[in-house]
């Protein structure tokens, strides 16, 4: 198995088993919020991405094969250390300037990853909070 850290993912390549039985390949991993999540691929892929690493910090993910009957086999254990996630990246990049009575927001995504940004601002008939903006990216 080999891996290949990228920023606030990692990719693990494996050989995949020569059983019939085969049905998928899946990983199971913690966050360091302690929530457990679950990545799986066919037995026609020999990769798979474990997502949403918020940190730098080294992680232990469980692989495990999975039969047609839905037993898994006992879990082989890697270890993965992603690169700085793209919120990050974003986040540091981030200026906001005043521009003609409302503002212009700019910021950079290098790792073109997966980021939300979302203004909030107060309605000025209600009083309340409201998103008045939602960029997707990758920007």
């Amino acid at each position: 198995m080999s891996v290949v850290n990228q920023n606030g993912k990692a990719t693990i390549t494996y050989t995949v088993p020569k059983d019939p039985r085969l049905l998928i390949v899946k990983a199971v991993y913690n966050l360091s919020s302690g929530k457990q999540y679950e990545a799986q691929t066919s037995y026609y892929n020999n990769s798979l991405e474990v997502l949403g690493f918020a940190d730098t910090d080294e992680h232990e993910v469980k692989v495990y094969s999975v039969s047609r009957s839905g037993v898994s086999s006992a879990p082989i254990i890697v270890k993965v250390k992603p690169l700085i996630a793209p919120i990050w990246q974003t986040f540091k990049s981030l200026k906001v300037q005043n521009a003609f009575g409302g503002y212009n927001l700019t910021a950079s995504n290098p790792s073109k990853g997966n980021v939300n940004i979302m203004v909030i601002g107060k309605n000025s008939t209600t009083n309340l909070l409201q998103i008045m903006i939602k960029v997707f990216s990758p920007i």
